[in-house]
């Protein structure tokens, strides 16, 4: 709602897989969180994906405030894309694995006041990470 209080979406340990074209979209993306969402994933994995993370900032109904923590990201074409000066998004351990052509893009004023990305690393083999975890 335009003047509703801010969505909130809790994801943790979850496997996404397979968002890529063709699609009915001309970017596809796994988690593209927009509008005046408060979004925590956690511990989640994401692989052979066009875009892991579609990030925006304020827009007339609010942007999305996202906290990503100990995440990994495979085979992707972009991991994080950030957008409009998207505020308060926090990166806390993210890891890239194998074959992801660009770790971040920024795009039409990137991030905004409260960014925070800490802790990346290189995330372990695919399917050591399945079997074993983060």
């Amino acid at each position: 709602m335009p003047n509703g209080e801010r969505a909130e979406l809790v994801i943790r340990n979850t496997l996404m897989h397979g968002w890529r074209q063709p699609s009915q979209t001309s970017l596809t993306a796994v988690l593209n969180l927009k509008e005046n969402v408060g979004a925590t994933v956690t511990n989640c994995m994401f692989s052979e994906v066009e875009v892991a993370f579609r990030l925006r900032g304020p827009t007339s109904r609010g942007g999305a405030w996202v906290s990503i923590e100990r995440c990994a990201i495979y085979d992707a074409k972009v991991g994080v894309r950030a957008e409009d000066g998207i505020e308060n998004l926090r990166i806390d351990r993210l890891g890239f694995g194998s074959n992801v052509t660009r770790k971040y893009h920024l795009v039409a004023g990137g991030v905004g006041m409260g960014y925070r990305n800490r802790g990346e690393f290189k995330a372990p083999v695919f399917s050591e990470a399945v079997r074993k975890g983060l």
